[in-house]
């Protein structure tokens, strides 16, 4: 699919809904991505997922991965409050 579309993000999008299920992705306005894990931070996922981004995104695409704790996730309001205040 990557080969005959040239569609990276398409095909990260297809892949993370098949293979990463607990993680939520999205695209900052400045072309960057974002990825949340809900649960703690596990090395054999960390692994899968920064292998997974190596093969699909172009080289200097930016990206951020957050594990358990985020600063809010606009669709899930249980995401954005932390701790003493709410976003």
């Amino acid at each position: 699919m990557l080969y005959n579309t040239a569609d990276c993000l398409r095909c990260l999008t297809i892949l993370f809904s098949m293979i990463l299920t607990d993680f939520i992705m999205w695209n900052k306005e400045n072309d960057e991505l974002v990825f949340f894990n809900p649960y703690p931070f596990n090395q054999e996922i960390d692994q899968k997922l920064r292998f997974i981004l190596r093969v699909f995104l172009p080289v200097n695409y930016k990206y951020i991965i957050h594990w358990q704790y985020t600063y809010g996730i606009i669709d899930q309001a249980e995401k954005m409050i932390t701790d003493a205040f709410v976003l």
